[in-house]
C-alpha cells in the first residue's frame, strides 16, 4: 500500500490534532508529516517535506488558503491533492469553485465518515506526486469572483480549460453535457458538465441568464428581444426562443442593461420595451 504523506493547515492547534489523530486510527495509508496554523509556516513545510496530500482550513487567520497555493503555483510546487475544510455559508462561492474544480470540500464540524471518504478518493484515484492541473482551474475561477468581465470555465474536452466570458455567446444542454456556442463563428466547444453546473456557477454574478431550460445565453451578445414571439435575436444572427416562466426575466435583465443611454419619457414603459425590443 502506497503511504501518502500529508500536512493539515487549520489556525485551530485543536483541529488539527484532532484530525491527526482520526487519520492515524482510520487512514493506514496516511502519514501526517507535519501540522500548520498559518499560510508561512505551511509553505515551508510543503516545500521541505514534498506532500502527496493537504488537508486545508479556508480561512487561516487573516488570510485564505488560496493564498498559498497561489505561491506554490508560481512555484510550480503543486504535486499533491487538496482537501478543504470550510466553516459555512460565508464560503459559499469559494466552495462552489473548488466543487467546480474537482476538489473535495468538507464541512465544519468534520464528520469523520466523510473525511474518510475524500482520502479513499484521492488514495484510489490519483497517483502520488502528480502535478495537480485541477488546482490552476481552481485558483483562475477564485481570481474570477473579483473580476466581473471575466469568468474561467473549465471544459472536460481532451485537457481542462477555461474561457473569457466575452468569447462566449451561449450555452446549450445536450443529452451527454452542455455545447459552448463562441462568438465570431468560432467553432462550439463541449463540456462534458451538465447545463445546471453552468447555471449555479454563471448566474446571479454575470451577464449570464437562463431563457429556457436548455439555453443560458450573454445577455451582451443579444441584438434585440421580441416579446411578441418570445425570440431573442442574438448578434451573430442567431434567434434563441425564451420560455414563458422566463420573458419578464429577460425584459429587465435587458432593460436595466440599456437604462443608462435611454431617457424614460412621457411614453410610458410599454412604448419604451417596443422600442427597445421589437424588431
Amino acid at each position: 500500500m502506497p503511504i501518502w504523506k500529508t500536512i493539515l493547515l487549520d489556525d485551530s492547534e485543536g483541529i488539527n490534532l484532532v484530525l491527526k489523530q482520526f487519520l492515524e486510527m482510520e487512514c493506514p495509508q496516511i502519514d501526517i508529516v507535519g501540522m500548520a496554523s498559518n499560510i508561512e509556516e505551511a509553505q515551508k513545510l510543503i516545500l521541505i517535506h514534498q506532500p502527496d496530500i493537504l488537508l486545508l482550513d479556508i480561512h487561516v487567520n487573516d488570510k485564505t488558503s488560496f493564498d498559498l497555493l497561489k505561491k506554490l503555483y508560481i512555484q510550480d510546487k503543486t504535486n499533491f491533492e487538496v482537501i478543504f475544510v470550510t466553516g459555512g455559508a460565508q464560503d459559499d462561492l469559494y466552495t462552489k469553485a473548488i466543487h467546480f474544480s474537482y476538489i473535495d470540500c468538507i464541512m465544519k464540524p468534520v464528520d469523520p465518515r466523510i473525511l474518510k471518504q475524500s482520502i479513499e478518493k484521492i488514495t484510489n484515484h490519483y497517483t502520488p506526486g502528480v502535478h495537480n492541473e485541477r488546482i490552476g482551474v481552481l485558483l483562475n475561477l477564485i481570481e474570477s469572483l473579483n473580476e466581473s468581465s471575466l469568468m474561467h470555465v473549465p471544459f472536460l474536452t481532451k485537457e481542462l480549460r477555461w474561457l473569457q466570458m466575452e468569447d462566449v455567446e451561449y450555452l446549450k444542454s445536450d443529452n451527454s453535457g452542455t455545447i459552448c456556442s463562441m462568438v465570431n463563428k468560432k467553432a462550439p466547444l463541449f463540456s462534458s458538465h451538465s447545463l445546471n453546473i453552468y447555471k449555479k456557477w454563471l448566474t446571479h454574478r454575470s451577464p449570464f441568464l437562463s431563457v429556457n431550460a436548455a439555453f443560458l445565453v450573454n445577455m451582451r451578445k443579444v441584438r434585440s428581444f421580441n416579446p411578441r414571439k418570445n425570440i431573442l435575436h442574438m448578434k451573430s444572427g442567431e434567434q434563441i426562443m425564451v420560455s414563458l416562466n422566463y420573458s419578464n426575466q429577460v425584459l429587465m435583465e435587458l432593460s436595466s442593461m440599456k437604462k443608462s443611454s435611454l431617457q424614460f419619457s412621457r411614453f410610458g414603459i410599454r412604448s419604451v420595451l417596443r422600442k427597445l425590443f421589437m424588431n
